[in-house]
């Protein structure tokens, strides 16, 4: 079946219009704009650039975005017409980039702190065994963040707004990065009491365990999907049976162990006018 599409700008100016398969990707959709229709062509845009929405046949208050290119029209569209709305949505840049990016920040920071120790704290001491076990712990979390984004994960969007790279670094890059790295790495950091040696090494064998379900779970949910579509079924295993998000339950499982890990003794070992001097 085929669908007669029209395409409108703002203010539902007409831009042209096209007849494509009900069963065509909307990737392939947006590279037929690109190529049939001359007001959008001369933009000289990418198609990750190219914003579609449609009106709901059902509620036609509804907006519904082509958001996914993998999907096909008629997942989108009901009928054989209809009108799109077209929207330049600025520059994009690779999830998977973006992602890399967002991973690579807290293992730079933490190479800097120890490689810089004396510049940036003003003395050096050697680390203690805890905090060894701390910073593996972080290379083994982000160096496996890194190896599923590349081999693990697929995104339904292959891009995202170029401004996003920045919002994305809070997290991972300031907070954890260097807000948490940066007292955990101090030189007058000091260990609790409690925690021995033999402690530390039975909690980093419980971090790489939730680790490795972490990872279980999302290659779990990266074989629901089938090649070239973004179609899903219901996970099981791995936790997902007792749970909803058993990823996400795993991973905080991590943070959790790593901060029972980590956390220093009650002696407050500077103030925060240091950080600041």
């Amino acid at each position: 079946m085929s669908i007669r599409l029209k395409i409108v700008g703002r203010s539902n100016k007409e831009l042209g219009s096209v007849t494509i398969s009900a069963s065509s990707t909307v990737e392939s959709l947006k590279k037929i704009l690109l190529k049939d229709i001359d007001r959008i062509k001369k933009r000289n845009i990418g198609i990750e650039r190219i914003g579609l929405q449609v009106q709901d046949s059902a509620d036609p208050k509804k907006i519904i975005v082509l958001s996914e290119r993998r999907k096909i029209l008629s997942d989108y569209i009901s009928g054989s017409q209809a009108t799109l709305s077209f929207k330049d949505i600025g520059p994009q840049i690779p999830l998977t980039t973006v992602l890399l990016v967002e991973y690579f920040g807290p293992l730079l920071i933490t190479f800097i702190l120890v490689a810089f120790q004396k510049l940036i704290y003003g003395k050096v001491a050697p680390y203690t065994f805890n905090q060894k076990v701390g910073i593996a712990m972080v290379i083994g979390h982000y160096l496996n963040r890194g190896l599923e984004t590349l081999f693990v994960h697929r995104f339904s969007k292959d891009t995202i707004p170029f401004m996003n790279l920045f919002k994305n670094f809070g997290n991972d890059w300031v907070i954890f990065g260097f807000v948490n790295m940066y007292f955990f790495l101090h030189p007058d950091y000091k260990a609790s009491a409690w925690a021995s040696e033999t402690l530390q090494i039975v909690f980093a064998c419980i971090f790489a365990f939730f680790e490795f379900l972490n990872l279980m779970c999302n290659i779990t949910l990266r074989n629901l999907s089938s090649l070239g579509r973004n179609d899903k079924g219901i996970p099981k295993g791995w936790g997902f049976d007792y749970v909803s998000c058993a990823n996400y339950y795993w991973e905080s499982l991590c943070w959790l162990v790593f901060a029972i890990q980590a956390q220093s003794s009650v002696r407050t070992y500077f103030s925060w006018q240091e950080l600041f001097r």
